[in-house]
């Protein structure tokens, strides 16, 4: 079964009250340093997605609508790939991925958080690998309640790697002030990250035959939904705050003219990731209501039509998720840009 995740490395350092800010040359050290760790854990995020097709095509196996010759053919080289591609996330991760020196206690644990998260996946990834051996050796042998148990572990991970997100995004609100619209797009990921958490638990302990209480599990699947729409609209108050906080303002020198061309450009920038934050709501909201029909019996569909429905809310999500990373990119350069134009335009 595939997984949902996100993924985003936070912008911590602009803009933010005079006396906090760090120097241009900081932000440019840290903006280059957030995008190794983008690249980085993009990287491992792919091996992971990768293993999750690896157990989507056992699972056609298991269903029957593959033999084994053909699972062995397509699917041992591709298992050779993946853990020469763990090694080399491992080696990545190994050369150095400790954040620059940053006097702002704040940020700098945010930083470290960050660091941390992408370290760590190393270790998850091995588990995952882990996993997948096993839901293989279920399958050839026609062990059900071992494939089960396997597939519920899978979700779990899935569930951990979600939230381990959400534990360094939380970090790295203690470094922004709450009418930053980082704040905001925070705010909207983790609540987003909370909800498809809880889903996969629902279906986690469904598949290990534990009782549940399902309207606790609906609870918490709204409070998360909550929470990313309520980001959304703070993230976007929060925009018009920072471009009017410039507009009237005096323009004396030339990096006043830059600073608020910058801020005009960085708003634009935000607009464009709340659009995309809440198209992934929009998505999330529709196929969770979906999971809530489903757990109550009453969708009608057969397990085609539903995993078809599972798989096309997957690609959408993946789609909105590319969006948001491409923006999230975007932004970095604005900043490193604009670190490296105003070091400039002071000497």
């Amino acid at each position: 079964m595939r997984k949902f995740r996100s993924f985003l490395i936070v912008l911590l350092f602009w803009p933010m009250p005079a006396s906090a800010e760090p120097s241009h040359a900081d932000i440019e050290a840290i903006a280059a340093h957030t995008q190794r760790l983008q690249e980085t854990y993009q990287q491992g995020l792919s091996i992971s997605f990768g293993m999750d097709e690896a157990e989507a095509f056992i699972e056609s196996f298991y269903d029957g609508e593959i033999s084994e010759a053909d699972l062995r053919a397509g699917l041992d080289p591709f298992l050779v790939d993946v853990d020469n591609a763990i090694a080399g996330y491992r080696n990545a991760v190994a050369a150095g991925l400790q954040p620059p020196p940053i006097d702002d206690p704040k940020r700098a644990r945010a930083m470290r958080s960050f660091s941390d998260m992408v370290v760590s996946l190393a270790d998850r990834l091995d588990r995952q690998r882990a996993v997948v051996d096993t839901l293989l050796r279920a399958a050839t042998s026609g062990d059900d309640a071992a494939y089960q148990v396997a597939s519920a572990d899978s979700l779990a991970l899935a569930v951990e790697m979600v939230l381990a997100e959400n534990v360094a995004l939380e970090t790295s609100q203690l470094a922004l002030s709450p009418t930053h619209p980082q704040f905001g797009l925070n705010l909207s990921i983790i609540g987003g990250n909370e909800a498809v958490a809880i889903a996969l638990r629902i279906i986690e302990a469904d598949l290990r035959n534990e009782q549940f209480d399902a309207a606790a599990y609906a609870r918490g699947v709204a409070g998360g939904l909550r929470r990313a729409e309520q980001g959304i609209d703070d993230g976007e108050a929060a925009i018009e705050k920072l471009i009017g906080s410039v507009r009237g303002k005096p323009v004396r020198t030339e990096q006043d003219r830059y600073s608020h061309e910058f801020i005009g450009r960085l708003g634009d920038a935000y607009r464009m990731a709340f659009v995309i934050e809440r198209r992934i709501l929009d998505a999330e909201r529709d196929f969770l209501e979906f999971l809530r029909v489903v757990s109550g019996g009453g969708s009608g569909l057969s397990g085609d039509e539903m995993a078809t429905r599972a798989a096309a809310f997957q690609v959408a999500l993946e789609e909105h998720t590319a969006a948001r990373m491409e923006q999230q990119a975007f932004r970095l350069q604005l900043v490193q840009e604009f670190a490296s134009t105003m070091q400039t335009l002071s000497n």
